[in-house]
């Protein structure tokens, strides 16, 4: 793993090889911890996908006035790598398509092996839809149908948005979301397109907007739901939290949502909580990213000790076939 500091944030190769490819995130508070451990979540999610690349990842600090600058600032810092394509990046939390329009698309990369998930990039980008229907079809598996059940949604952002609308157009009704700025729920079920629109309109705060009381946002995992779908930060589902959760099922949309401990307890209470680099890996996979993940899944929940380590078998497995020994991640993408 190596870890170097930008101008306002991190970039973190978890390989040492020709291609890296990874997200950008931009926050108030990201850290150095949390770039290396997107960046080891990339590499998984490339491996079971049979893809030899290494996972990358980058996370910027700006306050809401200073976006466009340090994007801006980001692009230039970054270009030289991009050119030479040992690093390309695409969209995470807080960071849209055009900010990298001005960057390489990994799809245009060069190469025997390919340097991006798939088809359907979009200048540099991923719709959004894509993500979303790997995360729901990974779902359907794991619960056996998503008619008449019930999800929450944290983090209701680009791809948590995008999630709560496939969820509901499948009969799932999304009865808790969140953001930073608070968490709306409601048992018989939320108006998804109306909150979209709100989003739209006044982006993370539009809790304060909703004609809907506004609960803590760590509220949200005090709903009790069928589904859950970590979509915003790392290390949200940790031992005192996985212990209290009431759902049946965790299907991620956000990289290395659990630690350690946290998985361990809901190994032990039988929540069946899937792998975030199986369930976001259709993100470049376009129209089939559902049945790919969806088969992914399948192979996974076959595994004795649970699905997350059906995954983690899937991606070592497949490093193995291209990496030596002594160049192997030493842990799966679990939070500290």
């Amino acid at each position: 793993m190596r870890v170097v500091e930008l101008t306002d944030g991190f970039l973190a190769f978890d390989l040492d090889c020709m291609h890296s490819v990874g997200g950008t995130r931009l926050a108030l508070d990201v850290t150095r911890e949390e770039t290396a451990l997107i960046a080891r979540a990339m590499t998984y999610r490339h491996a079971v996908l049979g893809r030899r690349i290494g996972g990358a990842g980058a996370t910027l600090r700006a306050e809401p006035e200073s976006r466009a600058r340090v994007i801006s600032r980001y692009v230039e810092e970054i270009h030289p790598l991009a050119d030479r394509r040992s690093f390309l990046t695409v969209p995470d939390l807080g960071t849209r398509p055009e900010d990298f329009h001005a960057l390489p698309a990994p799809t245009s990369a060069g190469g025997s092996d390919p340097v991006d998930d798939g088809p359907g990039t979009a200048a540099g980008g991923r719709s959004p839809a894509a993500t979303a229907l790997g995360v729901v079809a990974a779902a359907e598996i794991a619960l056996g149908g998503l008619r008449g059940r019930t999800a929450a949604i944290e983090g209701f952002g680009v791809i948590g948005s995008a999630v709560a609308a496939a969820l509901a157009a499948r009969g799932c009704r999304v009865v808790a979301v969140s953001t930073r700025h608070g968490s709306v729920r409601s048992p018989s079920g939320l108006d998804v397109p109306g909150l979209i629109a709100l989003r739209e309109r006044y982006g993370a705060a539009w809790p304060g907007h909703a004609s809907l009381a506004v609960h803590p946002p760590a509220a949200l995992f005090t709903v009790p739901a069928d589904l859950l779908v970590p979509a915003a930060r790392t290390g949200v589902l940790d031992e005192d939290r996985s212990a209290g959760l009431d759902v049946a099922a965790i299907a991620p949309a956000a990289h290395a949502p659990y630690t350690e401990a946290g998985l361990e307890v809901l190994r032990r209470r039988g929540v069946v909580a899937l792998a975030d680099f199986v369930c976001n890996a259709g993100a470049g996979l376009g129209p089939q990213a559902g049945r790919t993940v969806a088969d992914l899944t399948l192979r996974t929940l076959r595994h004795d000790q649970g699905p997350y380590a059906g995954a983690r078998e899937l991606a070592e497995d497949f490093l193995r076939t291209w990496l030596p020994p002594a160049a192997l991640p030493v842990a799966p993408p679990l939070a500290p």
